[in-house]
Formats: structure tokens, C-alpha cells, sequence
């Protein structure tokens, strides 16, 4: 009885060990195809990064191997083999993969370089997120989509060859990919999604193909070494703060397709010297090109219709302009502070000027306004205090408050309206101790009665225009 009670003892024991064991390789296995944890193999049995790949297979380089999910790919793991002594890996799957799945290698520091297979045609957002140690990628021409932020601050990412096929690069795709110097947009791509280049501080060439239909906003946002660009023909809208703060943009050329010029485009690029806006451009945005110092001149096609509110505030480089007459408007602020403009010529069409647009421009001395404009805003023209004379046509109805306020040189004022215009307070105040205000001859009464001129009465002389 006793030996048979040792042998079922030792027979269950057996079984315990078997039944672990069993476990122990099951697990070993699930591991090694369902989480694709690597196996170590021979340098001579593992396929080389620059293998062609058939479509089911990701080679590498990295410090390490790289750590994958399933869930992250259209198609199942099957192995993820990696040799330590020449930190190569390749990835193999059951399949031919046709997308990178959204953070599929997700703050991957190890990477080096990665080649994709040719059957890949979309790179989800983040894929490629924080991979701080990739320094290269060629991206195949099968890939039609580069999603949301998939290379975003890859901070040492200095080679990106971006194949033929995409057609969307989405936003914030290279946001902050600071070791950039050069990239080329094929013809094939018709969108830059906002931020796509956001931050990318040694960027100093971008070659934007004719396909490219819109710029999104803050699209090369503060790319400082940039030195040129060429927004093609093609192109139909910049975004919002496209160019923004682009310290070393010298030379801007803006295709004629191009129908709008986004709020702040360009503003703050301090050595923007050359600007071109092609014959096509309908609307200059607000603040397309503030506080860009080194303009010194422009020329405004007469295509433009609008110009946006602040659009040349604080270009203090510019010397001259010239208003085209397709110009109806010109927004608030569009020209203030604009302290070297010496030289204004505005066409006949425009009809309003807004408050403040040609605010402390300190060395404008002349100015005749055309017969189109009706309104003049407040503080149009106000410590202009070069301004000794001034032009107002007959179609003006409506001089708003302060209009030539501070204007300390301003001696002769013709103001050809027979009717006197709708006049805010203090339009004239300021000016010249012994200015003259020439009105036609017959209307001498009706202005020194009118309310905004009344105060002015000593001053309102008669005269034959």
C-alpha cells in the first residue's frame, strides 16, 4: 500500500512538471508571434535594412530592439527578429501592411532609420512621435497620407525623403524636427496641413510643388533659418501665421492663384527685404506682413481688393506704395507706424480708409486722396507730422474724429466737397498754427454752420477749385 502511495505521489508530480512546462513554451511562443517580442538570430540569417521588402516586413536600425503591437498594424505579427551585433531588425508580418497604425512606434528613442515597405499607404498620427534618436526616413511612393503629428519632435530627424505618392501631409507631421536643413514637397502633395514644419529651426530651403493647393496655418511657424520661399502657382490660400516669426526670410514670391494671404502670414519676419505678389491675389490678410522692418517697398497688384486690417503695421523700412484702384478698403491700422513712408499714391476705387491706417507716418509730406473715397476713419492720417498739405475729394461724406490729429506741419487743407462732410471731433486739431482750410467758395458758410467745423471758422477760407 505504502509503494502505491509513492507512486501516485510521483506520478502527480510528473504531471505538475509536464503541465508547466507545457505552459512555459505556450507562453514563450504566444510572446514571441502574438506581442513580437525579438529572438535573437545569426547576422548571416537576418535580412539586411536595405533588403527590398515584399510588402510584409519593416527593416531598422536602432540602439535596441524595438518593441511592437499587433494592434498597431492592418495585419498580424509573425516575428520581430533582431541581431545585437549589427542592431539591425526586421519586422515580418502575415501580409502585405498597407498602414502604420496611430502610434504604432510611439516614442521609439532606440531608432535610428527605418525603411517601409512599398505597400504602405498611410502613416497614422504619431506613429513615429518622440523618436528622438531616428535620423532618417525614406517614405515610400505608395504612402498617400503623412497623419496628424507622425513625426513630431523626431528632434534629431535630419534626412526625410517623402515619396511621390502623398498627397496629404497632415498637422504638426515634422513639428519641431529642429535638425531638418532641407525638404521637398512632390508633386503630388496637395495639402500642408497647419504646423506641418512648425519649429523646424534649421530649415533653410523649402521647394512647395505647383500640386499644392493650401498652406495651413503656422505651417513653417517660426522656421528661422529659412531664407527664401515660392508659394506657387497652384497654391490658393496661406494660412493663418503660415511664415510667422521666419528670421532670416529675405525673399518672398506669392503665386497669382493664391486668392487670400493669411492673418499674420508673414508678420515679424524682420530680414523679409524682397516681397512679390503676383498678378491673381485677391485679399492681403490682417497682419500678413506687420512688423516685417526691412520691406522697403511693395507692389500690390491690382487684383487686390483688400487689404487687411494692420497688414504693413510697423514696416518702418517701407519708402513707398502705391494703392492700386481694385483696392476698395483699406482696414484699420494697415499702414501705421509705417515711419519711413515718404511717398503714398493711391488709385481711384477705394472708398473707405480705416481708423488709423496711416498712423505716425512721420515722413509722409503730401496727400491727395482720389475723387472714389467716401470715408476716412478715425485717426486716419493723425501725427503724420510731415504732412503739409492735403487734398479731401468731393465725394467724401464722413471725416471721422481726429483724423489729422497731431499733423503739427499740416498748413493747407483743400476739402473740394460742396456739401461739408459728416465731421467727428477734433478732426483738424493739432495742426499747424496757421493752417487754412480751402473750401469751394460758395459753401464758405455752410461749413463754418456744419457741426465738427464750426470750430475751425477762422481758418475756413473760400476758393475756386
Amino acid at each position: 500500500m505504502c509503494n502505491s502511495l509513492a507512486y501516485k505521489q510521483q506520478s502527480y508530480t510528473m504531471r505538475r512538471t509536464l503541465l508547466t512546462l507545457t505552459l512555459l513554451i505556450f507562453t514563450l511562443l504566444a510572446t514571441n508571434v502574438q506581442d513580437s517580442k525579438a529572438q535573437n538570430v545569426d547576422a548571416n540569417n537576418l535580412p539586411k535594412t536595405s533588403a527590398k521588402s515584399n510588402g510584409n516586413k519593416i527593416y531598422y536600425v536602432a540602439s535596441t530592439v524595438i518593441s511592437v503591437h499587433p494592434s498597431n498594424f492592418n495585419v498580424p505579427i509573425v516575428s520581430n527578429e533582431w541581431n545585437d551585433e549589427t542592431k539591425e531588425g526586421v519586422i515580418t508580418f502575415k501580409g502585405a501592411v498597407t498602414e502604420i497604425g496611430d502610434r504604432a512606434f510611439f516614442w521609439c528613442v532606440a531608432f535610428s532609420s527605418v525603411t517601409l515597405p512599398d505597400s504602405v499607404t498611410k502613416i497614422g498620427s504619431e506613429a513615429f512621435k518622440n523618436c528622438s534618436g531616428l535620423t532618417s526616413v525614406t517614405i515610400p511612393d505608395s504612402v498617400e497620407v503623412i497623419g496628424d503629428e507622425a513625426f513630431c519632435s523626431c528632434s534629431n530627424l535630419s534626412s526625410i525623403t517623402i515619396g511621390s505618392g502623398v498627397v496629404e501631409i497632415g498637422g504638426k507631421a515634422f513639428y519641431d524636427c529642429d535638425k531638418l536643413t532641407t525638404i521637398t514637397i512632390p508633386d503630388s502633395v496637395t495639402t500642408i496641413g497647419d504646423g506641418a514644419f512648425e519649429g523646424c529651426n534649421n530649415l533653410t530651403g523649402v521647394a512647395i510643388s505647383n500640386s499644392v493647393t493650401s498652406i495651413g496655418g503656422h505651417a513653417f511657424y517660426e522656421c528661422d533659418s529659412l531664407e527664401n520661399i515660392i508659394i506657387p502657382d497652384g497654391v490658393t490660400s496661406i494660412g493663418n501665421r503660415a511664415f510667422y516669426d521666419c528670421d532670416n526670410l529675405a525673399s518672398v514670391t506669392v503665386g497669382g492663384s493664391v486668392e487670400s494671404i493669411g492673418e499674420g502670414a508673414f508678420s515679424y519676419c524682420d530680414r523679409l527685404t524682397s516681397v512679390t505678389i503676383d498678378q491673381g491675389v485677391l485679399v492681403i490678410g490682417k497682419r500678413a506682413f506687420e512688423h516685417c522692418t526691412n520691406i522697403t517697398s511693395i507692389a500690390i497688384p491690382d487684383s487686390v481688393t483688400t487689404i487687411g486690417e494692420s497688414a504693413f503695421w510697423g514696416c518702418t523700412g517701407l519708402a513707398a506704395i502705391t494703392i492700386p484702384g481694385s483696392v476698395t478698403e483699406i482696414g484699420s491700422k494697415a499702414f501705421s507706424g509705417c515711419s519711413g513712408l515718404a511717398s503714398l499714391t493711391i488709385d481711384s476705387g477705394l472708398t473707405k480708409i480705416g481708423s488709423q491706417a496711416f498712423y505716425d507716418c512721420s515722413k509722409l509730406a503730401s496727400l491727395t486722396l482720389p475723387d472714389s473715397v467716401a470715408a476716412i476713419g478715425d485717426q486716419a492720417f493723425s501725427w503724420c507730422i510731415a504732412l503739409t498739405s492735403v487734398t479731401i475729394p468731393e465725394g467724401v461724406t464722413t471725416i471721422s474724429n481726429n483724423a489729422f490729429t497731431g499733423c503739427s506741419r499740416l498748413v493747407d487743407l483743400y476739402c473740394r466737397a460742396t456739401t461739408p462732410p459728416t465731421a467727428g471731433t477734433d478732426i483738424f486739431s493739432d495742426t499747424a498754427p496757421d493752417h487754412k482750410i480751402y473750401v469751394p467758395r460758395g459753401s464758405v458758410e455752410a461749413y463754418k454752420a456744419a457741426d465738427g467745423w464750426m470750430e475751425y471758422t477762422n481758418d475756413i477760407v473760400g476758393y475756386d477749385f
